[in-house]
């Protein structure tokens, strides 16, 4: 038995609360990252086995266990056992059955905390995809005003309702020239749910927006910015 750290533990939950992100698919993941923990352990401890990990809800507390498959006659040490040797420690063993092992975690520890901390930055990152996906996808073509955050070589960086979004040079104005915190007017024209990247795709070519800036701002069209 081991214990991911309580500070941690108790995060999940916050934070699990705080992205909207079911508390039942985290501990799911923490569980899985649990089980390739141990399995890359015990394997350098040369036991090749199947190795399946649960978490208790209320105190952090994980176990690990071998899975082995009853058998008359074991061929693979690491993935099976026999009936007699399951029958001692389950008396209701027979053939064919799957039998959950514990096995010692108690140099797991830090190891464990560290998959754990992983999958949860994980599950963080996908949650804020999602809302930025479910906020934007029904703002395509909506011309907004977003602020220059940086440059990098291809696109500009900029920054729409605290959300980055990328505008690409070839989406720019010919002659458009921006500064830092400089607030400037696009329109939304992607929401990619997958990207890496800034999420949000922005143009300043695209002819909603050119529209927009006629009906509106017939001079800015004149003077490119």
């Amino acid at each position: 038995m081991a214990n991911v750290a309580t500070t941690f533990f108790d995060s999940v939950k916050m934070i699990a609360a705080e992205k909207g992100i079911p508390e039942e698919d985290v501990f799911g993941a923490v569980e899985e990252a649990l089980a390739k923990a141990a399995d890359k352990y015990f394997n350098a401890q040369d036991f090749y086995g199947n190795f399946q990990a649960q978490m208790d809800r209320e105190t952090g507390e994980f176990h690990v266990y071998a899975l082995k498959q009853v058998v008359a006659e074991v061929e693979e040490e690491d993935l099976e056992i026999s009936l007699a040797e399951a029958q001692t420690l389950n008396p209701d063993a027979a053939e064919g059955d799957t039998l959950w092992l514990p096995q010692d975690t108690s140099q797991l520890g830090r190891i464990a905390a560290q998959a754990a901390k992983q999958v949860l930055v994980q599950k963080v990152r996908e949650a804020e995809r999602e809302r930025i996906f479910t906020e934007f996808a029904d703002r395509i073509g909506e011309v907004v005003v977003a602020e220059v955050k940086r440059f990098e070589k291809s696109a500009i960086i900029l920054e729409i309702d605290r959300v980055e979004s990328m505008l690409r040079r070839n989406e720019a104005l010919r002659g458009d020239r921006f500064d830092k915190g400089q607030r400037i007017k696009v329109v939304i024209v992607s929401v990619d749910r997958s990207a890496k990247d800034p999420q949000v795709q922005v143009s300043r070519t695209d002819p909603r927006l050119l529209i927009k800036l006629f009906e509106n701002e017939v001079p800015e069209i004149h003077d490119g910015t």
